[in-house]
């Protein structure tokens, strides 16, 4: 064979390999760039998501029992005792007590009276609001005038601060 074409066929091949030589630097640069972007896009993505965890507050999740965990929270805050003692303490002629009705779970109380005149009924309610807060005071909800056969009837609720309404 010729020298010649030894040399050409050997002059393509050094030709070809510094193409593709050529090529693997260039794919080899462009792959570090797509990774470096790919980088700045999750890190972009990682801050957005604290910024979004950040203003959404705390974690809301419900545990397990929660809700009754709140709830017999709030039926032990309810002062009970402190009902029946001003139940018990409010003592008016013409008042007679025919049902309290307490409601740990709304944090309420109720209490039906039998009532002979208006005066005494606001007496009572003067009386079993002694020494309580104006925020958990005996409120009147309903009355009812005697009449000559039947006594008078009247409501008083109790509704703790900052609880919910029955």
């Amino acid at each position: 064979m010729p020298r010649w074409l030894w040399v050409s066929a050997c002059s393509v091949l050094v030709a070809i390999a510094a193409v593709e030589a050529w090529r693997a630097i260039r794919l080899t640069d462009e792959i570090k760039i797509a990774e470096t972007q790919s980088m700045q896009v999750q890190a972009e993505r990682e801050s957005s998501g604290r910024r979004n965890a950040a203003a959404a507050g705390p974690a809301t999740t419900d545990l397990p029992y929660a809700q009754d965990a709140a709830a017999i929270a709030r039926m032990a805050a309810f002062d009970a005792a402190g009902v029946l003692a001003a139940v018990e303490s409010a003592r008016v002629p013409g008042i007679r007590v025919t049902s309290l009705e307490i409601n740990p779970a709304d944090a309420s109380a109720r209490l039906e009276l039998e009532v002979r005149e208006a005066a005494d009924l606001l007496k009572y309610l003067d009386d079993i609001n002694a020494g309580t807060p104006a925020s958990e005071s005996w409120k009147l909800v309903r009355a009812q005038s005697a009449s000559p056969t039947n006594p008078g009837t009247a409501t008083l609720v109790r509704q703790a601060q900052g609880a919910r309404a029955p």
